[in-house]
């Protein structure tokens, strides 16, 4: 039996003023059905869009192309070295890392405040009109420029290091 959650959930990691919280969207800038939403999220960044709920098929939006563990868990590609059907938060958490490291790589003097800073203020506003599986919507931004589903929007590598070398140089 399938049961979900309907009410609100508290994670007390995400909730930590120190912490990036990710959030996932898909490559059509819509909120990618399984990802974490609320509050707490900085940022979004590009995943796939696997249903969450059951074997419904394959949800619109492209994967994400990484180096495939070939040989190894239930969902590696055959004879290839490369898997297009990457996903998930697992996609979404480490490219903004790797955005974070290449703000640092620009700005090393950067503390980890002013990197998620910089991040929040450097994405792209995304809206997504669309229902979750409750019914609700949570992609619209508020007053303060947040969203639930995207946090601040949806990472811009090339924005977040320009404006790492501007604060450098300020």
């Amino acid at each position: 039996m399938l049961r979900t959650t309907l009410g609100p959930i508290e994670n007390g990691y995400a909730t930590h003023p120190n912490v990036i919280a990710v959030a996932a969207s898909t490559s059509l800038n819509k909120h990618a059905e399984y990802s974490n939403y609320g509050p707490q999220i900085s940022v979004c960044a590009p995943s796939n869009n696997f249903p969450p709920l059951g074997d419904r098929g394959f949800a619109p939006g492209r994967g994400v192309w990484t180096i495939d563990n070939e040989g190894r868990g239930d969902d590696f590609t055959q004879n290839s070295l490369y898997t297009g059907i990457f996903g998930g938060t697992s996609s979404a958490t480490p490219l903004v890392a790797g955005i974070s490291a290449l703000i640092l790589s620009v700005n090393p003097e950067l503390t980890a405040a002013e990197v998620k800073d910089i991040l929040q203020a450097t994405a792209d506003k995304i809206v997504d009109t669309g229902m979750d599986l409750t019914g609700k919507n949570h992609g619209k931004y508020n007053s303060k420029g947040h969203s639930e589903w995207f946090g601040f929007g949806k990472v811009n590598a090339a924005k977040a290091v320009a404006e790492a070398k501007i604060r450098k140089n300020n």
